[in-house]
């Protein structure tokens, strides 16, 4: 049945499915049943969308359902198409691999998916009330925004074609509830606990938010709240809110920071002990610095003979002394004429020097 506006404080919900009343605020996922539900008449919004509050029938209230056991990818916060952060948060809900499904994880994923369906069927039926016009399913199911959201395919080269691979296990997301106080300050509306029920969230410390206590790969086991239809320009959909959750953290292990050596006691008794001479550190030597060969020249001398009394001898100061262990002194054979003898001195040769003799005059003594 559809009702105009002057109607919209009535329900309405498909006729015929028999309803089960809890005296429960929070429905199990394994007593949740997926199609008892109805709605309240669309409002419209600021943006100029609709909205549509979903009702359980099961407990005559909005939709509150606890989730098994599952794995989280965190907190995570929205951001704007800049990379600023609009100060939503959400936290996405994973179903495990093939080999670690259990039979509850199984269960709520049924669960889910028929309720998927389920909202699917009831846009049709209230197409026009919720659309402006008669849709088909086929029309109404491509505008759809699927809350169960599974990887997409991807081509050869790597890039998504849009297409969900439903091979894979998919995913639920629902937005951690944040608000803006009037005096600038902050307010989560979330309880947290831990395993044994203690709670941690809201915490004495105000530097710590759920975004601290959520991190990455933690167990978590939430209620999920039902926050209704949205209807945009776009299309439309179905969205949660996480309201409360037990978290078992990951405990984050790492190399760094710890110390993994382990020393006997014979190790600690000798670094406790004091070093023996031979065995005392040291100053390192410093290296030797290597140099340039020194090449070593030998002195020419140059005798200029102008008589036969005197010799002169001449010394290029841009020589060096010659080596004398690599160049002896050549000595003076006794002489038995009475013409002096000259004896010739054959220096070792050196490079780019040339070779000069060095003639030396021996008088007979009288």
């Amino acid at each position: 049945m559809y009702y105009n506006n002057n109607q919209f404080k009535m329900s309405y919900s498909k006729n015929s499915t028999t309803t089960t009343t809890t005296t429960k605020k929070v429905l199990e996922y394994s007593e949740w049943n997926p199609k008892q539900h109805k709605f309240m008449a669309p409002k419209v919004t600021d943006k100029g969308g609709k909205s549509v509050f979903l009702l359980s029938t099961q407990t005559s209230r909005s939709l509150h359902v606890n989730t098994p056991l599952m794995m989280t990818w965190g907190v995570a916060d929205f951001a704007n198409d800049d990379g600023t952060s609009d100060g939503r948060f959400k936290i996405t809900l994973n179903f495990p691999n093939p080999e670690y499904k259990t039979a509850d994880t199984d269960v709520f994923l049924a669960k889910m998916i028929e309720f998927q369906s389920s909202i699917i069927d009831d846009a049709v039926t209230f197409s026009e009330l919720w659309f402006g016009k008669k849709k088909s399913r086929e029309l109404v199911e491509d505008s759809f925004f699927p809350f169960i959201k599974y990887p997409k395919v991807k081509d050869v080269s790597g890039k998504s074609t849009g297409i969900a691979d439903t091979s894979r296990p998919p995913s639920i997301s629902a937005k951690v509830p944040r608000y803006e106080n009037p005096d600038g300050s902050v307010r989560w509306e979330i309880d947290l606990f831990d395993t044994n029920y203690n709670q941690i969230f809201p915490s004495s410390d105000p530097d710590v938010t759920p975004v601290d206590l959520i991190p990455k790969l933690s167990k978590i086991a939430c209620t999920l709240q039902c926050t209704g239809i949205w209807v945009g320009g776009k299309g439309w959909g179905l969205t949660w809110k996480i309201i409360g959750a037990v978290v078992k953290q990951r405990i984050q292990e790492d190399v760094r920071g710890v110390c993994h050596i382990k020393l006997t006691d014979t190790d600690k008794k000798e670094l406790n002990s004091s070093m023996s001479p031979e065995n005392e550190e040291r100053e390192p030597e410093s290296e030797p610095v290597a140099r340039a060969p020194v090449k070593k020249v030998s002195v020419i001398q140059t005798a200029v003979e102008d008589s036969d009394d005197e010799v002169e001898t001449k010394t290029s100061a841009a020589i060096q002394e010659p080596d004398t262990e690599s160049t002896p002194e050549p000595e003076v054979e006794p002489v038995s004429e009475a013409k002096p003898a000259v004896t010739e001195a054959k220096p070792e040769p050196v490079a780019e020097v040339p070779k000069k003799v060095v003639k030396k005059v021996v008088k007979k003594k009288e």
